[in-house]
């Protein structure tokens, strides 16, 4: 087991935040990821429940067909253009 400032320190973690303000700190975190892209956040938790079942024929096989899926897909365009334009980009999940 390692302390938090320890696993910041190593990129464990991104954040730390005081036990005080930690449900403050996970809506928000709740909120961000809600308002993302859809697309990419469902193939990053379908690789995440395969790399917990430790089969990493599905995982290679998902890796390379979420990569094709979302970058076929129009969010990825909008995403893509957030780096060009100013505000956040409006993920619709098409």
């Amino acid at each position: 087991m390692i302390d938090a400032k320890t696993a910041l320190a190593l990129g464990i973690v991104n954040q730390v935040v005081p036990a005080a303000q930690l449900e403050a700190a996970v809506k928000t975190l709740a909120q961000n990821i809600a308002q993302g892209p859809s697309l990419p956040i469902r193939a990053v938790k379908k690789a995440l429940f395969a790399s917990e079942a430790r089969n990493s024929r599905r995982l290679s096989t998902m890796k390379f067909a979420n990569r094709f899926v979302v970058s076929c897909q129009r969010t990825a365009a909008r995403g893509f253009a957030r780096f060009s334009t100013s505000g956040p980009p409006k993920f619709q999940g098409k």
